[in-house]
């Protein structure tokens, strides 16, 4: 889409290959392509050591990675715990299920 204008009680909506279409709702979803490789504050040493998914990190409980004590919330953790954790609405079950692991495992993994 590149570009959507109102039209009385429709949308005129006006495409890429320079088509145009007039609806009357429109949905824009966008896509968010998580890439641990490109976190510029992780080594290469630990991301390599970081088993991953198309980019996401594979957590187990606990939001635990591959790396011993490093752990993932948030958008990162979606793909292991799924697409709450890209909002902001996960961000109370990811703070309680991470502080309940570090407590009952004080020493790391």
């Amino acid at each position: 889409m590149v570009s959507a204008q109102s039209a009385g009680q429709e949308v005129r909506l006006k495409l890429d290959d320079g088509s145009e279409r007039r609806v009357d709702h429109v949905l824009l979803g966008t896509g968010y392509d998580v890439d641990i490789s490109r976190y510029q504050f992780l080594t290469e040493e630990i991301v390599n050591g970081v088993d991953r998914l198309d980019g996401y990190p594979k957590l187990s409980a606990g939001f635990c990675s591959s790396v011993p004590g490093l752990h993932f919330i948030g958008a990162t953790a979606a793909r292991s715990f799924g697409p709450l954790l890209y909002f902001v609405a996960g961000t109370e079950f990811a703070s309680r299920e991470l502080a309940a692991y570090i407590s009952r495992n004080p020493g790391g993994r």
